[in-house]
């Protein structure tokens, strides 16, 4: 069997750049046109997305373009000899199902769309056309719509090659089915690539969360763990999502929906550009989809020893609110915005809304964390180091007519929370009456089910689907659960029968990890959010305060009771009794003082100025000893970047790394 047929997907703040990052824009004359660089590119976050600023991503392809990664596109074909793509593509890579090789191409004029993806990926920084977001990534296609391996036409070939996923570091995946609540065998394979691919750290598989304005948590893969959902951002000035955007709990992050990007040869394709081999008018969330794909392609060239967890980890904390958050604009949006219960995100919870997951995929901010994460976060998270935990609640209660059932559940155990499958089987006489949600033992409410899909039969008999929720990332599992089920239409009621919940994450600990990223003095301008400005860690765990994110001047003390600034603009003291023993700077001239701790202090990028504290302190330099010239005098340390990232000042170190 297939599920019902799959479609593609129809359709700043002003900063100045410090002379020694400045990158020459990339000579593609289309360049300027591509808006979506500028949503995407911003340095750290930009309060106006519309702005178009691109210092942020034209700082990362300083040091990464997203070389020596693999990124596979399910489509309709890539042509691979188009002019922007056939240096990036890869033919070797290439699959074979059966006796038949996928050779990857398209099979008539009408079939641009593969082309148009990949172009948002992996268009060559060649002086022509435009750029993609990981201009150095290697692109393989995977033709799914046309040819022997139609996913229409047989879908058990269509299975075979999504054995193909882990052959590569990601996969894009810009087609989609309207939610059906089906079980088409598809989540296994990803599953597979997520458990083995990359050598056992996980292939990373972007998916477009779909084009149909409904609730997507009812397609089963859009649903799973195994698929970063990437919902769509609209050219507008307030970087609102796109009116025809899918959307649901399931969702990670949105990105803006690229239209400049490559178009088959010639007369075929979808044109609009006086060169034909070129378009404007692509779109959809199939075009927000591999914008993702690009970012994650960046992320995985600074940092190639991430799992595919800490990605989605990273994809999560490095996005920026966007839409109504901080502009107060609500165009094309279903729900509002809320904040989780998650502690280590800019002093307090992270912002998630259904329309756009975290917000909007920021390429500065997920690729300056992606360098660092394992000075926090060591071991990969991967499939073979991820913490579970399931209980199943036999509920047998009534869905009354017209009214709401609040049925709770409690988990005794303790993870720290990045995805939630909920399985709910009921009986219901029109399922479309119910609307359905999660509220977590912090409080955190995510809508599963808004009635907009599915039709008065569904639940006829026993309907059963496992829903995805992926807004409770940083969360505990520990508590009182609330299944909410509101029948809103008079005339039908049924019965919920059992739940099933199965949270995954992190083995709790005590070593806390405090994210700060350009965001914090906006957010802390948020009505009920200036409790964030105060850090308390009521443990004894190894903590950190991670500002790699951070692009302005950053003045960070790790002695309590002191008041750190960013960009000369108070954000953070450390509550008395704190002890946070180690930090890491950002892109700035920063000042970093320690404590009483033996500290770890990462200066990063900058002319930075470090001071060690009481304990036995340590400076951490990414890079080769060879790369970095060490002179003392005075008793002060002088540390340059012989490649012009910057020269750091120490006092009171007892040494130096470099890593």
């Amino acid at each position: 069997m297939k599920p019902s047929s799959r479609t593609h997907l129809p359709f700043p703040e002003v900063f100045a750049e410090p002379a020694r990052y400045v990158q020459a824009a990339p000579a593609d004359g289309l360049y300027g046109n591509q808006w979506h660089l500028g949503f995407i590119g911003a340095p750290g976050f930009a309060s106006r997305p519309g702005g178009a600023d691109t210092a942020g991503i034209e700082r990362v392809w300083n040091d990464y373009t997203g070389a020596g990664i693999a990124v596979g596109i399910w489509d309709e074909g890539v042509q691979s000899g188009h002019w922007d793509l056939d240096a990036n593509y890869d033919a070797s890579r290439h699959l074979a199902i059966g006796d038949s090789l996928n050779d990857g191409q398209p099979q008539s004029a009408d079939k641009g769309h593969g082309t148009a993806v990949a172009g948002l990926i992996a268009a060559e920084n060649n002086g022509e056309g435009g750029v993609g977001v990981a201009y150095g990534s290697r692109i393989t296609s995977v033709r799914i719509f046309g040819g022997a391996d139609d996913l229409n036409a047989d879908w058990s070939r269509y299975l075979q090659t999504l054995d193909g996923l882990g052959r590569f570091d990601v996969t894009n995946h810009s087609y989609s089915s309207y939610p059906d609540f089906g079980d088409w065998g598809d989540v296994a394979k990803f599953e597979a690539a997520a458990r083995d691919g990359r050598g056992g750290l996980g292939t990373l598989n972007v998916k477009s969360a779909g084009n149909f304005n409904v609730d997507g948590n009812g397609e089963e893969i859009s649903a799973s763990r195994f698929t970063v959902s990437v919902a769509a951002i609209g050219n507008n000035a307030t970087g609102n999502v796109a009116s025809y955007s899918s959307y649901g709990a399931h969702v990670l992050v949105a990105a803006p929906a690229g239209s400049v990007t490559t178009d088959l040869l010639g007369e075929g394709g979808y044109n609009a550009l006086p060169d034909g081999d070129y378009t404007d008018a692509f779109g959809g969330t199939s075009a927000a989809g591999p914008v993702v794909a690009g970012v994650v392609a960046l992320m995985l060239d600074a940092n190639p020893g991430l799992g595919w967890r800490d990605v989605q980890d990273i994809l999560a904390y490095s996005a920026t609110g966007t839409g109504s958050l901080h502009s107060g604009v609500r165009s094309n949006e279903n729900f509002a915005w809320k904040w989780n219960g998650a502690a280590d995100w800019n002093g307090g919870g992270l912002h998630f809304s259904e329309d756009y997951g975290y917000g909007m995929v920021n390429a500065f901010n997920a690729v300056r964390m992606a360098e660092v994460w394992n000075a926090h976060h060591p071991a990969a998270a991967t499939s073979a180091n991820e913490a579970t935990l399931g209980g199943s609640f036999a509920a047998n209660a009534a869905i009354a007519d017209n009214a709401t059932l609040d049925y709770g559940f409690t988990l005794n155990d303790d993870i720290d929370l990045e995805h939630v499958d909920l399985t709910l089987s009921l009986t219901h006489a029109n399922l479309t009456d119910l609307r359905i949600a999660l509220i977590s033992p912090s409080g955190t409410r995510l809508s599963l089910y808004d009635g907009g899909t599915g039709d008065i039969a569904s639940a006829d008999g026993v309907f059963t689907h496992t829903f995805g929720v992926d807004g409770l990332h940083g969360e505990s599992s520990r508590g009182t659960w609330t299944l909410q089920i509101r029948d809103a239409l008079q005339g039908d009621s049924g019965t919920l029968h059992s739940v099933g919940f199965a949270g995954y994450g992190s083995a709790p600990g005590n070593a806390d990890v405090y994210h700060y990223t350009e965001e914090i003095l906006a957010v802390q301008a948020l009505s009920g959010q200036s409790g964030r400005s105060t850090l308390v860690d009521d443990d004894a765990g190894n903590d950190w305060i991670d500002a790699a994110a951070a692009i302005r001047d950053l003045s960070l003390s790790l002695v309590a009771g002191q008041t750190s600034t960013l960009g000369g603009i108070p954000f953070l003291t450390i509550a008395p009794g704190t002890l946070i023993e180690n930090a890491i700077g950002g892109d700035g001239n920063d000042r970093i003082e320690g404590n009483e701790a033996d500290n770890l202090i990462y200066g990063m990028r900058g002319d930075d100025t470090l001071i060690g504290g009481a304990g036995n302190d340590t400076a951490v330099f990414l890079g080769r000893a060879e790369d970095y010239s060490v002179s003392e005098a005075g008793g002060v340390i002088t540390v340059q970047n012989l490649s012009g990232g910057g020269t750091d000042t120490l006092t009171g170190f007892e040494g130096w790394l470099f890593v």
